[in-house]
């Protein structure tokens, strides 16, 4: 495993090991290490070594595929993979559904029988109903993106008067409609480069924000969907301060030396 967003890590790996390697597997935006985005020309530069070296680069959009928009980030960034991975997003969240794309040359591999791939749900009608409906229900009404990126942004914001409420650090970070939140004061550039400490605050957070009806997802993560509406906002502003005011008393008693050591 590599370290992220470094071309030049990535660059001296391929040339040395090359003929090791067969594919390259990468979050286009590195949502599961903390929301950042890559650096300018990463990606770029990462599919040009591996067509030079003729690898394989795959994304992981199994977070960022349709929830940032029904092409994924691949198409938001205009870098094409050569493979992509999709999750249940595909479905709206409602079945357990993945998938494959890619280049047709690759994906003829599977098709003519050169490559193996067996499974009990693959193609099952259920899950590709659920497809059918999500992209039919997103395709009718695209402004939905603008939509759930507004209220993800408001919430964003009462986040972080609440933690400043508490003198809590705060920062957060990603896309509007798959944000990430750190306690401390500067945005994640590395998907490495965040304490432990700062992990268990979020951890502290998310697990205090429960009893007051607020479930944020797990790794300090907050999705928005299709049917979040002002209402929910309204019950987050609600609820979100007494939550930060019993989780700084938590995270106090934890870490008496305090959270900055």
């Amino acid at each position: 495993m590599l370290p992220w967003n470094d071309i030049d890590v990535l660059a001296t790996t391929i040339e040395r090991y090359h003929n090791k390697i067969a594919a390259v597997l990468m979050e286009p935006i590195c949502i599961n290490g903390g929301g950042i985005f890559p650096r300018e020309g990463y990606l770029e530069k990462a599919k040009a070594l591996c067509e030079k070296y003729n690898i394989v680069l795959i994304f992981d959009e199994v977070i960022t595929g349709v929830r940032l928009g029904l092409g994924g980030a691949q198409q938001l960034l205009g870098v094409t993979p050569h493979l992509a991975t999709f999750g249940k997003a595909l479905g709206g969240g409602v079945m357990p559904i993945s998938a494959i794309a890619g280049r047709r040359d690759i994906m003829d591999l599977y098709t003519r029988g050169k490559v193996i791939h067996t499974g009990t749900f693959n193609g099952y009608p259920l899950g590709l109903a659920a497809i059918k409906a999500t992209f039919s229900l997103i395709e009718r009404d695209l402004g939905c993106y603008d939509r759930m990126a507004g209220m993800t942004r408001q919430l964003a914001n009462v986040f972080v008067k609440a933690a400043e409420a508490v003198d809590l650090p705060l920062v957060i970070q990603g896309m509007p409609t798959a944000l990430v939140y750190h306690s401390q004061q500067e945005p994640v550039e590395q998907s490495l480069g965040y304490r432990d400490k700062v992990k268990f605050c979020g951890d502290i957070i998310r697990e205090t924000a429960k009893h007051y009806g607020i479930q944020f997802s797990p790794l300090s993560r907050i999705y928005s969907n299709l049917l979040m509406s002002q209402d929910d906002v309204r019950f987050f502003e609600e609820r979100i301060f007494d939550a930060m005011v019993n989780a700084r008393k938590i995270i106090d008693t934890t870490f008496k030396e305090g959270i900055d050591t």
